[in-house]
């Protein structure tokens, strides 16, 4: 392989992993617990954008159950969000048959 090919395949899986990053900024995902009474939404980045917690649980004035509960539904939507990420990356890897990549 010569180097240019090389230096042309980097650019081009630079300008692909942006692309990617992009869109997946853009998406949300959403992560649950307590049967679905607190729910979370998280960007695609994993960043907190909306959490949602059922009034009903409110009325029950357990306010260390209640973050447990946040905290679990956080964490999913994160989860969601990295596998996300992880299989858009993996498909850019893949594609450039290198062994192990990403």
């Amino acid at each position: 392989m010569n180097i240019n090919k090389i230096l042309k395949q980097a650019q081009k899986l630079q300008e692909e992993a942006k692309k990617i990053q992009e869109q997946l900024a853009s998406l949300t995902f959403e992560g649950e617990s307590g049967g679905s009474k607190v729910k979370a939404t998280v960007n695609g980045e994993g960043v907190l954008v909306k959490i949602a917690i059922d009034p009903s649980l409110l009325e029950t004035k357990d306010g260390e159950m209640i973050e447990d509960l946040i905290v679990v539904a956080v964490q999913a939507a994160q989860e969601k969000a990295k596998e996300a990420s992880q299989a858009q990356f993996q498909k850019l890897g893949g594609g450039l048959g290198i062994p192990g990549m990403f």
